[in-house]
């Protein structure tokens, strides 16, 4: 009977009701105790202070006595897992860094002792600021927490912002009044909606970033974003710079937003990753840029416009042996500044023929035939014919992946390429389908079928002249290489419909 009554409630609510009472001092956990377990008591009234726990007369294993329960709940065996395996599943309920779940946190914290160290870490690891104008309105309004939710929020009420506006400086003031839990802050995100003559939004910011890093000394990576208006995020990093705080920085994302940055960047010996948008710099901006040295030793560098060249050359000064991830939006022909760089290992470039002054084909060759640990490529080409047959037979034969999907390149040079042998290509390749319109798409599946065609008809002409060893080579090669975008299906579909249509033949 008790059996079949037990299999008719569902499990999440057994285990709810059980956390509740377990969780709550109103229930003594007699359910939760073995025959063998002697009674709870109540503590005498001269002992120190219970906080409304029950206790024991003598020592015991709680979380014992809950494991050994027929139906105990599930957290009553976090005890025995393994904490990598704990931290690992706080992580997960988390959630992903752009989508925080704070309330989750929190709630764990409070589950278990064990889990404390693990959801606490989780919790204060990442401290999201934001600050905007309120529409109709001539104070600011503010938004911190410990946690970034769900991106930034920009169509919030003025009741919400108010209520976030207590939330940061309540986190402030916690942060300052509990070192231990400002020592868990490892990254900063600061988010700023405002416009220029809001001299007192960008002022408090700029106050707020400045008494993070006063207490959070542990804080190692900071994001800066400005939805409208630079000028708050270059205060706050020329009062970062002039208070000598955020020396201890290893990763930085942040626009071009003046000399408050690039003052606050000579300040940072240890910074390894950096984002910069480029995309609003001034002629003023691009003349200071090439003045500035730093000390930094870069590994992951990622440009979202073209750099001035000296610009580019200082940031990489340093960094020549250790940059291994390197990133440009609509690179020109700056190429050259980057010469001395020699340990790559994963590059991104995008051109198009609307660039004033686009690589060479011949400039970008050399310069990839300098990287000995270069294994990843990602070449975004737009109608500039750079991307042909004698520019993909140069690339190097160091490639596992090779990404052409958001290029131009004919379908013939492509086949070109991947039918060289296994040891001069890359393995595995991303292959183009044409632009977004069905149009241009149509036409350059057709002339990639056209390809396919051509090259599988060769390859059964050779196998009838008893060239066995040519068509072993070159069908191995195109069998090993994993192509992107459901081009293995359209090759080798095409192969055999051709093969099945030409079998009698040779």
């Amino acid at each position: 009977m008790g059996d079949s009554i037990q299999s008719d409630v569902p499990m999440h609510a057994v285990l709810s009701f059980r956390l509740i009472r377990l969780n709550s001092p109103a229930f003594a956990p007699s359910e939760l105790r073995t025959r063998a377990d002697p009674p709870f008591v109540q503590p005498p009234t001269s002992a120190a202070p219970s906080q409304g726990l029950l206790v024991h007369r003598e020592p015991i294993n709680l979380f014992k006595s809950i494991a050994e329960h027929p139906f105990p709940p599930t957290f009553a065996m976090a005890p025995t897992l393994p904490t990598e395996l704990i931290s690992r599943i706080v992580q997960q309920a988390g959630g992903p860094s752009h989508q925080r779940d704070d309330e989750t946190l929190s709630q764990l914290c409070l589950v278990d002792k064990s889990f404390l160290p693990f959801a606490r870490d989780e919790l204060y690891s990442l401290v999201f600021l934001r600050f905007r104008q309120l529409v109709g309105h001539e104070k600011w309004g503010t938004r911190g927490t410990m946690v970034m939710i769900g991106g930034y929020d920009d169509e919030s009420s003025g009741e919400e912002d108010k209520e976030a506006s207590a939330t940061n400086d309540q986190l402030r003031r916690t942060l300052r009044e509990a070192p231990h839990l400002a020592t868990l802050v490892r990254r900063i995100i600061l988010h700023i909606r405002g416009q220029d003559w809001h001299k007192d939004l960008m002022e408090h910011a700029s106050e707020a970033l400045v008494d993070l890093f006063t207490n959070c000394k542990g804080a190692n990576s900071l994001v800066l974003h400005c939805a409208q208006s630079d000028l708050g995020l270059d205060l706050a990093a020329s009062n970062l710079a002039k208070a000598g705080l955020g020396t201890q920085l290893v990763d930085l994302s942040a626009p071009m937003s003046g000399s408050g940055l690039l003052e606050l960047l000579t300040k940072l010996p240890h910074l390894r990753r950096m984002v910069l948008n480029l995309d609003y710099l001034n002629k003023e901006d691009k003349d200071a840029m090439g003045r500035y040295t730093f000390p930094f030793s870069l590994k992951v560098l990622y440009l979202s416009d073209i750099p001035p060249p000296k610009f580019l050359a200082a940031l990489t000064a340093n960094s020549s042996s250790s940059l291994r991830h390197l990133h440009i939006e609509y690179c020109d022909d700056s190429l050259p500044s980057l010469s001395h760089i020699t340990a790559l290992e994963t590059l991104s470039l995008s051109f198009g023929n609307m660039l004033p002054y686009p690589p060479s084909p011949d400039a970008l060759s050399t310069f990839l035939a300098a990287q000995p640990s270069l294994h990843t490529l990602h070449l975004g080409e737009r109608n500039t014919g750079f991307l042909d047959k004698a520019f993909l037979l140069r690339l190097p034969s160091t490639l596992t992946f090779l990404d052409l999907e958001k290029s131009t390149a004919l379908p013939a040079d492509v086949i070109t390429y991947i039918s060289q042998p296994a040891e001069r290509r890359a393995k595995n390749i991303g292959l183009p389908l044409g632009d977004a319109q069905p149009r241009s798409q149509n036409k350059k599946l057709k002339m990639m079928r056209q390809a396919c065609r051509e090259k599988v008809s060769s390859l059964l002409r050779a196998q009838s002249r008893g060239r066995r060893g040519m068509r072993s080579r070159s069908l191995d090669a195109l069998d090993s290489t994993q192509l992107g975008l459901g081009m293995d299906s359209l090759f080798f579909n095409e192969a055999r419909r051709v093969s099945g249509s030409q079998r009698g033949r040779f």
